[in-house]
């Protein structure tokens, strides 16, 4: 994955060089430690709330793709400045943009061996239903298993504690990808 923000993209998201700078190194480096299939990186208007997004799209080919979109309403300087508080306040796993898009592409990552829209919506589906609630205040929210999955990989990456569940989810879906 040779893939960075686009300029389009970051100037319609208004994101600074600084910000823009430390989206992309944490975009290499969590390509560095694992194999990640992102195949474009695409701007829109998100909910509110949302500051980033991701997933599978059809190509022009029908060829099963992977995507990261940043949200066009969203201040990321704001972002940055609460992401350290969500993560106090045990809203998030993650206090800054690396953690976000390594959150972002636990969300790729169980896909990737996925060749039809169909088995992209089976395993969407078997994952969703794993929730295991403790993880994050957001994932406790969404009661659901892909936000589990995403927070606990953070966490992971982090070296926190999380639960054997969680731990069990990320090996079966995610640490394959591992280059190292």
């Amino acid at each position: 994955m040779r893939i960075s923000i686009p300029d389009t993209v970051s100037k319609e998201a208004r994101l600074s060089k600084e910000i823009e700078a430390k989206i992309n190194a944490a975009i290499k480096k969590l390509d560095s430690e694992y194999v990640i299939y992102l195949d474009s990186i695409k701007g829109g208007k998100l909910k509110k709330n949302d500051i980033f997004a991701t997933g599978a799209y059809l190509d022009e080919n029908g060829m099963l793709r992977h995507g990261l979109v940043l949200n066009y309403k969203q201040d990321y300087r704001k972002v940055e400045t609460i992401m350290p508080r969500w993560y106090n306040d045990g809203v998030m796993a993650g206090k800054n943009f690396e953690d976000y898009i390594a959150h972002e592409m636990a969300h790729i990552m169980p896909f990737q061996n996925c060749v039809s829209e169909v088995e992209y919506i089976e395993l969407n589906e078997k994952i969703r239903r794993q929730f295991i609630a403790g993880i994050s205040g957001y994932a406790d929210r969404s009661k659901d298993g892909r936000e589990c999955l995403a927070e606990a990989f953070v966490r992971y990456r982090n070296g926190e504690w999380i639960l054997d569940e969680a731990r069990k989810l990320i090996r079966k879906y995610i640490l394959h990808w591992r280059r190292v």
